[in-house]
């Protein structure tokens, strides 16, 4: 960015004032902006929209949130980060809806933490510290499923409406939902599992830089 865009810029950090209702001083903005200002705006306007989408905490996000988004790490460490990106997106849905990601490797790590339920659950409750440490270890599962996939089927990541309307038995084996006239219609907080391979392929291929 450069001084051209200040003015958007300010805009952005207004926006994000409102959001958390914080009010930053000018020396506290003008530190955002000489964190920031070496990324195209363009790029600056997507990591602001990423931060807010996930950011679920009343704290403002600090400058290195946005980093994380403008500049992370390649290969294996940046596959995770954008697997975490995934899974931080659906975390305003609080767990009601049963997701489906185009990343088995998702499934397998959110499996392993006890379910997306779990996870929506326990994340909610977190602060600032113990939220940074679990992100870490999202990652450092995530590589360890990515070398080492699983060869049981991909698990599906079932929700809140998903698991109260199978119990009471209103869900047929198909996901369809039972009407009360007697009718059914597709269950809409079922998002289409696509996983149809029970494993990951052996040999998955880092992009190229």
């Amino acid at each position: 960015m450069d001084s051209n865009d200040e003015d958007r810029f300010a805009e952005l950090m207004t926006v994000l004032q409102d959001l958390y209702d914080k009010k930053l001083g000018k020396a506290t903005i003008e530190t955002y902006w000489n964190v920031l200002k070496k990324y195209p705006l363009e790029r600056i306007e997507a990591a602001f929209s990423r931060v807010i989408e996930s950011h679920i905490y009343a704290n403002m996000p600090k400058p290195a949130h946005f980093i994380e988004y403008l500049n992370p790490a390649k290969d294996l460490d940046s596959l995770a980060f954008q697997a975490l990106q995934k899974l931080e997106s659906r975390f305003s849905d609080n767990g009601y809806t049963s997701l489906c990601f185009d990343d088995p490797i998702i499934h397998y790590v959110v499996d392993n933490y006890g379910g997306w339920i779990r996870i929506c659950e326990e994340t909610y409750q977190m602060g600032d510290k113990e939220y940074g440490i679990w992100k870490h270890g999202f990652l450092a599962r995530y590589k360890a499923f990515y070398e080492n996939p699983p060869t049981k089927p991909v698990p599906r990541l079932i929700g809140t409406h998903e698991l109260n309307n199978r119990n009471r038995g209103y869900l047929t084996d198909d996901n369809m939902l039972k009407l009360t006239n007697g009718g059914k219609q597709p269950a809409g907080f079922i998002e289409n599992f696509v996983h149809e391979i029970p494993q990951i392929e052996d040999k998955q291929k880092l992009p190229e830089e």
